[in-house]
């Protein structure tokens, strides 16, 4: 699988100007890219254009010679964001999980299969109650939960996770 840029200039939605010119390259399956550059220098916008988020002001992006919008419809390409928590809706892990099956159209008894393996390693028998994660928030106390808190690296892999759902893996530049 390829991921060919072609004379690529990409500016975020509403600026004027393109903050990249002129961007070619061709990346193989198993190949790694590492963009670099001074912050506003267009990596987030150049890596988000390259997943098929954001169109292109100029050139093409294709995914063994399909446009990448179409190759991003079907699944085979995913991004996880330089602010993962931006990505992630529901309160937990395995209600984000769940959440994008859903999306999916899992069935539901294999929704449900899997938010018992999901949940299964962090739960605990003590405070949290049968079957509730204990790190789940607004959980003990009846309130309506509120969006997940985790931390930079765990918040990566809850969306990398819900993106890998969907058939593709690309990462940002500041996914470290």
């Amino acid at each position: 699988m390829t991921l060919i840029a072609r004379d690529l200039s990409v500016a975020p939605p509403g600026a004027p100007d393109p903050v990249v010119r002129g961007f070619s390259m061709e990346v193989a399956a198993g190949e790694w890219v590492a963009l670099s550059g001074a912050n506003g220098s267009g990596k987030t916008s150049l890596a988000l254009t390259l997943a098929g988020l954001w169109p292109a002001v100029e050139g093409d992006v294709t995914l063994e010679g399909e446009p990448i919008a179409r190759a991003r419809e079907r699944g085979a390409v995913a991004a996880v964001l330089q602010e993962p928590m931006s990505q992630l809706l529901e309160p937990t892990v395995a209600d984000e999980l769940a959440f994008t099956a859903r999306n999916l159209s899992a069935p539901d008894d294999a929704i449900a299969d899997d938010m018992r393996l999901w949940a299964r390693p962090a739960t605990r028998p003590d405070r949290s109650g049968p079957g509730r994660a204990p790190h789940a928030p607004g959980r003990r106390r009846g309130r309506r939960p509120s969006r997940p808190r985790l931390a930079g690296s765990r918040a990566r892999k809850a969306a990398a996770g819900c993106e890998r759902g969907l058939g593709g893996a690309m990462g940002d530049p500041g996914l470290g």
